[in-house]
């Protein structure tokens, strides 16, 4: 589900919460022309916005999704670092190389390389793989003081509560998605709710400009908006979640001119101010995300807006 309103969340609930006010202040010129407008329907509108309002924003949903994902990485980094351990183990205990070949693929590492991409399938498979082949081949690999007597017990431990992370990973990321098309779907039914009250006050006081000015969006919009001035704003989400991505790297760069950089806040937000006019293209970079190519247009005092998604490898 995609957002109606061309703003921020929390411009969206500014802007209603005016209008719905310069519609209490005019209501009886509204009841004249349409009986439905009384203070149950103002008082019904004042609630749906505060409880969108309520629902979790982009920061509280991606503390809930954080958490899990900062542990599967750790575990991840964890994992592969027994891996490659356990391949010098292999090398070292069956020395022919036609037969390392053998045994590192009976051990899964035909795996590897996914694995290392953070592919979760392949990694559970070759965790699973490299504990049945140190079962099978533990005398091989303990001998000559090659593989530690307790490294069997460790590797055990990663694998046995990898499965578990993922699906945790998983699940936080599926409620973060269902989360945040709630919220996308409150704040769409409340900015339908009062642009028909725009349009309906730019009717009734279509003779009466300074009244008639109240139920313009973009007017109100632009009383709580930032003033702008000549460059770009831009924030980075996840794709599927929409989740905002901190220390995204992005590179640009206008034709013949010089490479700027910048890199997203907190909240997945960044900007690029005095900008020369032109195209410019570049790049988004984030570790675990494939890199998007993106492209722009700068216009002379104006500063544009600009919502990046990008896709988790393997998703």
């Amino acid at each position: 589900m995609k957002a109606r309103y061309k703003c921020s969340e929390d411009e969206l609930y500014d802007v209603c919460g005016i209008i719905l006010l310069s519609l209490k202040e005019e209501l009886a010129d509204f009841s004249a022309f349409k009986a439905k407008y009384d203070t149950d329907f103002t008082d019904a509108l004042e609630e749906a916005i505060e409880s969108a309002r309520a629902l979790p924003n982009e920061v509280q949903r991606m503390v809930k999704h954080e958490m899990p994902r900062i542990n599967l990485m750790k575990r991840h980094s964890r994992c592969m670092k027994k891996l490659r351990a356990l391949r010098l183990y292999i090398m070292e205990a069956f020395k022919d190389e036609d037969v390392q070949r053998v045994r590192l693929q009976d051990a899964g590492f035909n795996d590897y390389k996914r694995a290392a991409e953070k592919s979760w399938e392949k990694l559970i498979a070759i965790m699973r793989h490299g504990r049945q082949f140190i079962a099978a081949n533990r005398d091989a690999l303990l001998a000559d003081d090659n593989m530690p007597l307790g490294f069997e017990a460790q590797f055990v431990a990663e694998e046995t509560d990898l499965p578990g992370e993922v699906v945790a990973f998983k699940n936080t990321r599926e409620n973060t998605l269902q989360g945040t098309q709630e919220k996308v779907k409150a704040n769409n039914g409340i900015y339908k709710r009062v642009m028909s009250v725009c349009a309906d006050g730019y009717f009734i006081f279509g003779d009466n400009v300074a009244k008639r000015e109240q139920f313009v969006w973009e007017r109100v919009l632009a009383l709580v908006s930032a003033p702008k001035s000549a460059g770009l704003r831009f924030d980075v989400k996840e794709q599927g979640t929409n989740y905002s991505l901190a220390d995204a790297r992005v590179v640009v760069q206008k034709e013949g001119g010089l490479v700027l950089e910048a890199v997203t806040d907190v909240e997945g937000r960044g900007m690029f101010n005095g900008l020369v006019p032109g195209v410019y293209k570049g790049r988004v970079v984030l570790a675990g995300f494939e890199e998007l190519v993106v492209e722009f247009n700068i216009r002379k005092g104006v500063r544009s807006l600009k919502h990046w998604v990008v896709k988790p490898v393997n998703l």
